[in-house]
């Protein structure tokens, strides 16, 4: 209620209005309606400082402030009606404890979704996905990426990228499928070549292309872009 009002005093020019709300404020802060511990208490003190410190009688906050205060006035709704939230952290459907849009943080609230937008959640959370069993050194940069996972790298030139690229290129050809390497700048440069022989034992599944025209991209597990 008290950030609602507060939205509404926006733009407007009436240093009475203004007054009355900070005197509303500090009446519901000595009445303990509003405590410390309440979800946006932080929101409702940025508010009351603000009326405080205004150097004019009109009221105006940053377009990004006011989206925020918005998306809370048009949030859950579970105060008048309990909904359901999918909690992340415990993966399982739980009642709404605190009654308040602020007790779905940590997962996604049915109240405007539906309970089954949270039992598809649920099912998400509990899924098994298909896992590439990463060992050693790429383990311990990467644990154990889904198969059909993506990565970008990006850095300085001159950083080794390219040589990291042709490494993970050749693990991921001895252990787990055939890799394609699409390298439009570097395919056909001595430097290329000097890098290769220099860093890499070259597996049987390991491919070098100098575009995507032409293989057949069925035919790989794993595809790099070396730009």
């Amino acid at each position: 209620m008290v950030i609602k009002r507060f939205i509404g005093l926006q733009g407007q020019d009436d240093d009475e209005k203004n007054n009355g709300f900070l005197k509303q404020l500090e009446n519901l802060v000595a009445k303990k309606e509003i405590l410390k511990d309440d979800p946006y208490s932080d929101k409702v003190n940025a508010i009351y400082k603000s009326l405080k410190q205004r150097t004019s009688s009109k009221i105006s906050i940053s377009k990004a402030e006011l989206n925020g205060l918005e998306g809370i006035v048009k949030a859950c709704g579970c105060k008048d009606e309990v909904g359901r939230i999918y909690d992340t952290g415990g993966k399982k459907l739980r009642p709404c404890k605190r009654k308040t849009y602020s007790d779905a943080s940590r997962g996604a609230c049915s109240h405007k979704l539906g309970i089954k937008r949270s039992a598809y959640c649920q099912r998400n959370g509990n899924r098994k996905l298909a896992l590439l069993s990463f060992f050693s050194f790429w383990q311990s940069l990467f644990g154990n990426p889904a198969k059909n996972f993506t990565m970008m790298f990006h850095g300085e030139p001159h950083n080794g990228k390219t040589i990291f690229l042709l490494k993970l290129a050749q693990y991921l050809a001895e252990n787990f499928g055939s890799v394609l390497c699409v390298s439009s700048e570097e395919f056909a440069s001595p430097m290329t070549k000097v890098k290769v022989n220099e860093f890499l034992t070259l597996p049987s599944g390991l491919h070098f292309v100098e575009n995507l025209q032409d293989p057949n991209l069925l035919d790989y597990q794993f595809i790099i872009l070396i730009q």
